[in-house]
């Protein structure tokens, strides 16, 4: 579990150090989530206690995804400042390969991509890079860019590499 009561944005700490957000539902239609702490977020989890005719308890997964992934399935309500989340009403998301690239960037021998849905993809000689996250860290600590949020966690990398992203793109415009 998280180390303080109502830990700020999420629930529980993995053992790689993972900060999840964990949401229990039973008949609910939407999931809120802050989008002023969701930035300390790493990985989502959304279950479903089910009670069956005879009254007896089961625990059913519903969702289980990394935050970057885990927005790509919500909406927002920029009046609330809310990511909401329907389980009942999801839509196919969008296939990477679908997706228009929104900001691209060069670093290096890197090609830093960013998604329409906000995704960060890396490729290096025309090759997709799996863990993106040490690689992104270093491009921010070479660029004066820090690694973690006002409350000292770390960015995820969708947040990192679009910091990372504006930083280069505004570097090229002073050229």
């Amino acid at each position: 579990m998280a180390l303080e009561v109502n830990q700020r944005g999420y629930d529980v700490v993995s053992a790689e150090g993972e900060h999840i957000s964990v949401k229990t539902i039973t008949s609910t239609k939407h999931i809120r989530f802050n989008l002023n702490s969701f930035d300390q977020v790493h990985r989502v989890v959304i279950i479903r206690i089910v009670f069956d005719e005879n009254n007896e308890i089961s625990i059913e997964e519903i969702l289980d995804k990394s935050a970057d992934d885990f927005v790509a399935c919500c909406w927002v309500d920029e009046h609330r400042k809310k990511y909401i989340y329907s389980p009942y009403k999801q839509t196919r998301s969008v296939p990477l390969a679908q997706q228009k690239i929104a900001k691209q960037v060069y670093y290096d021998a890197y090609q830093i991509s960013e998604y329409e849905n906000g995704r960060i993809v890396m490729t290096k000689d025309g090759q997709e890079i799996t863990n993106i996250n040490q690689i992104l860290q270093k491009i921010a600590l070479s660029l004066g860019i820090d690694i973690f949020t006002r409350s000292r966690n770390q960015r995820t990398n969708r947040r990192l590499g679009a910091k990372i992203i504006a930083a280069i793109e505004l570097n090229n415009s002073l050229l």
